[in-house]
């Protein structure tokens, strides 16, 4: 596995807490997502499949499990200007583990730089019906808050991404709806190793 290292910007320290302790507030906080055109990713924004941007020192030592392949990435400041819970700089990342009968997804969160391409993360699983090589953008809508979505409030948890493959070209995605579910708790502390996945 070849992990080239690339010049990116910098993700700085997670914020104070302001918008984690949004976590108690009782009001709708959602960011819609649409999938953009294929190969129009900037390493360092927010996309679907390809090779995650990551610190340096994932590189050296993944932590994410080798029957995992790269699902996506969030950069947090992409959405810094939008009403939701996660911190304003950061990356998460998501990763679908295909070790169980349904796969589940894994999150890592680092506020550490991010100045490495890894790739040929998703060598290795030919056995993907989809183009999981491709990277494709993701864009963020404030005002759609149903289908595709991020940090969708759901009472003392938070569903923390929905993807509906239905939304999307089958050339890119099939199945059932994909969520994943944090406890507000965990989100608060920014402990995203106990995520739940649910299929629709």
């Amino acid at each position: 596995v070849k992990a080239v290292k690339t010049k990116a910007g910098k993700a700085s320290n997670a914020p104070d807490g302001q918008n984690v302790e949004a976590a108690t507030e009782e009001n709708e906080m959602t960011v819609g997502l649409k999938i953009g055109n294929k190969g129009d990713a900037e390493y360092e924004g927010s996309r679907l499949f390809g090779d995650p941007a990551v610190p340096e020192s994932w590189a050296m030592e993944e932590p994410w499990s080798e029957d995992c392949y790269f699902l996506g990435q969030i950069n947090l400041e992409d959405i810094k200007s939008m009403d939701h819970r996660l911190p304003n700089k950061g990356y998460i990342y998501f990763f679908t583990d295909t070790s169980t009968d349904l796969p589940e997804i894994h999150v890592l969160y680092t506020d550490e730089e991010v100045d490495t391409i890894y790739e040929d993360c998703n060598m290795g699983f030919d056995e993907i019906e989809y183009d999981i090589f491709s990277d494709y953008v993701i864009d963020f809508d404030p005002s759609k808050t149903d289908g595709s979505v991020l940090c969708q409030d759901n009472g003392d948890e938070t569903l923390l991404i929905r993807i509906c493959p239905k939304e999307f070209n089958p050339e890119l995605f099939d199945g059932l709806d994909i969520s994943v579910y944090i406890k507000n708790t965990e989100l608060a502390s920014l402990d995203f190793s106990k995520v739940t996945t649910r299929y629709v």
